[in-house]
């Protein structure tokens, strides 16, 4: 599994999901937090945590901590240049 570091990363995505993807959710945290996981998912994306108890934003990130995973090196590659 590839790892990346959601410092960088984090606040580019949670900037477009919130613009795009979050007006079409219903207001709730519930639905924010499966809906940014499962758009993720659909670019190869999962999020690790690191400190199963640390605390996260909105979205269930806790930015430093947590990592995001890929299995495969092109999902991780092309998120990284798409997000960056």
């Amino acid at each position: 599994m590839i790892f990346l570091d959601t410092n960088p990363l984090h606040y580019n995505t949670r900037f477009y999901f919130k613009e795009n993807i979050m007006p079409n959710l219903p207001n709730n945290f519930d639905a924010w937090y499966e809906g940014y996981r499962s758009w993720l998912a659909e670019q190869g994306c999962e999020i690790i945590k690191h400190e199963p108890k640390s605390l996260g934003d909105a979205l269930g990130v806790s930015t430093g901590y947590d990592w995001f995973g890929f299995v495969n090196d092109q999902d991780a590659t092309l998120f990284l240049l798409k997000w960056s």
